[in-house]
């Protein structure tokens, strides 16, 4: 009975913590975001903010913050959060604490394929031809990926995290090659490598938000069923998960919040 309730007096406390570390994370993000927004070459107020949105007069002023600072924090923290989640799942996925989406590829073929389209394209390339060009590296990258973990015997996490660095090595080492080539591409290929929010606006943050939007969805209606397969595969297949059906979908949510983002940023 005493173990019982101890138990139970743990669990309420982790919960508890969770929850307060969730608030904490929210505030902190937020006052992030505000600072972003405000202060810089030029330093505003949160009136000038709350005039920007709600008495626009095209000022530079006005241009400034609703043009420029506020959709580049959106996509940053939507960036942010959207690797995170992408990475929570690969930490699922392959059973190691330091996975990211780069372990899968992912970030590396976006690259490549956004590269390949500055290449062939120049400046004509759009922003929506970029993002096509994101999810389409991505979606290469990962089914190789997730191909070569499933070679020998089924999927095993130190496959998928093996075929996964040797697939980000060989698109980085492709995407150098072409940079040596075409020297006039270093610029543009060097944004992409390193990411970057500057210059980003409205335009970007509507080009991708819908393709978030549904990795997130994705990850957060997968939610319980990784919790699950966090214990393992056996204990998972016991208690009814359809594990290869959970892969599929969490690879899903991978490229579109790792694609998206690179796109963006």
């Amino acid at each position: 009975m005493n173990r019982r309730l101890g138990a139970d007096v743990n669990g309420s406390f982790r919960s508890k913590r969770k929850l307060a570390g969730l608030v904490v994370g929210a505030i902190l993000l937020l006052i992030s975001m505000l600072c972003s927004v405000l202060y810089g070459l030029h330093q505003f107020s949160l009136k000038d903010l709350w005039l920007a949105y709600s008495q626009f007069n095209g000022s530079n002023e006005h241009l400034i913050l609703t043009k420029v600072r506020v959709p580049r924090t959106l996509i940053a923290a939507l960036v942010g959060a959207s690797l995170a989640v992408a990475g929570a799942i690969m930490q699922v996925l392959t059973r190691n604490p330091l996975a990211s989406p780069s372990v899968f590829g992912v970030n590396a073929g976006a690259v490549l394929f956004i590269v390949i389209g500055l290449l062939v394209f120049g400046s004509s390339l759009t922003m929506s031809g970029m993002v096509w060009l994101a999810f389409a590296g991505a979606v290469a990258t990962s089914v190789v990926v997730y191909t070569l973990g499933l070679q020998g015997g089924g999927f095993e996490p130190v496959k998928l995290t093996l075929a996964g660095a040797c697939m980000a090595a060989f698109a980085s080492s492709i995407t150098s090659g072409i940079i040596l080539i075409n020297k006039h591409s270093l610029e543009s290929a060097l944004f992409w490598m390193i990411g970057s929010v500057e210059g980003r606006n409205l335009e970007h943050l509507l080009m991708v938000l819908p393709y978030m939007a549904i990795g997130m969805t994705i990850s957060l209606l997968l939610a319980g069923s990784l919790n699950i397969m966090a214990i393992g595969d056996d204990s998972a297949k016991s208690l009814g998960q359809r594990l290869t059906l959970v892969r599929v979908l969490s690879a899903t949510a991978i490229v579109l919040l790792a694609g998206s983002s690179v796109a963006a940023a």
